[in-house]
């Protein structure tokens, strides 16, 4: 399965938990390493919101065998689908209703469309056309702001590593965790395959095969879910974290994004690196999810984000 690279795990990651957190929607894959003939048929529902953002298209799918053939997995047409964002009591303060965009099974959220509220939760309700009902709920962390960065112009493997400090999002049952997404902004667009395989850094020119690997699957890592162990707590709440240079794949300016993770991203994520599975949701049925009525997940989270560039040794 093509993917993006999660170097804490060393597994393949699902392309939009990556994705998701430098705020684009991907389109489902399929993945002929496991095996899902037997896996009964179901709905399959994915929406990811980031706090102070736009509410984000939502995915319906079903799932299908492996063995039907990569990109095989089947979008939902003709579904109703609202999300609602509720009050602290539970009742509904604002419905958005949805309509279907040009790919087949994304619904898009209908204008005017309003902005992710960090601290509310929010309801997916999808209403599907055999009259089954899709619901979920998420409690989306609050925004998160970069106080603070250092070393963020940094020779690779120096001892001056980038540092990035944050402040603590308020988190409803979830422990202390952040992820780390790097994003290479060279011109992938402009530069040839040789030209970029020159800008791997040592680990990933060893790990690249150019029969087997795709280049464009280097261009966004993920650290995977980092704890307490992995960062400093200040005194005045603020996290620091040091950026781990396993997490980059290209020497040059970068991208680096710290997000933290709703409940239903942390249980999925977590679940999903202890399988070694870099699955997306509908591909095994035994992951944590939060989609009652089908399989998937409707989570959230808040961003931060910064520019580095790392020169060569």
């Amino acid at each position: 399965m093509r993917g993006s690279r999660s170097m804490i795990t060393g597994m393949n990651v699902r392309p939009a938990l990556v994705v998701l957190l430098v705020s684009v929607v991907a389109v489902f894959s399929a993945c002929d390493a496991i095996d899902t003939a037997s896996v009964e048929e179901q709905p399959v529902a994915e929406a990811y919101l980031r706090s102070d953002a736009p509410l984000p298209a939502v995915v319906l799918s079903r799932t299908v065998p492996v063995d039907a053939g990569p990109g095989a997995q089947e979008g939902l047409e003709g579904a109703t689908v609202f999300i609602d964002r509720l009050t602290p009591g539970g009742d509904v303060a604002e419905t958005t209703p949805y309509g279907p965009a040009d790919t087949l099974g994304y619904y898009k959220p209908e204008a005017p469309v309003p902005t992710v509220q960090g601290g509310a939760t929010y309801r997916l309700r999808a209403e599907l056309p055999d009259g089954a009902t899709l619901r979920a709920e998420t409690t989306v962390p609050t925004a998160i702001e970069l106080v603070n960065t250092e070393n963020t112009d940094a020779t690779f493997q120096s001892a001056d590593q980038p540092s990035f400090t944050v402040t603590r999002s308020d988190v409803k049952d979830v422990p202390a965790a952040l992820i780390f997404t790097t994003t290479s902004l060279l011109d992938f667009d402009a530069m040839t395959e040789d030209e970029l395989i020159d800008e791997f850094t040592p680990f990933y020119a060893d790990a690249y095969d150019p029969d087997e690997d795709d280049i464009e699957d280097f261009k966004v890592t993920s650290s995977g879910i980092l704890n307490e162990a992995n960062f400093e707590v200040n005194s005045d709440g603020t996290l620091t974290i040091t950026f781990p240079w396993l997490a980059l794949a290209f020497f040059g300016e970068n991208e680096v994004a710290v997000s933290v993770i709703d409940r239903a991203l942390y249980d999925y994520i977590r679940t999903q690196e202890a399988q070694q599975g870099g699955l997306s949701p509908g591909e095994i049925s035994n992951i944590v999810d939060n989609i009652d009525g089908g399989i998937g997940i409707f989570g959230s989270y808040a961003r931060a984000s910064t520019t580095i560039n790392v020169r060569r040794p």
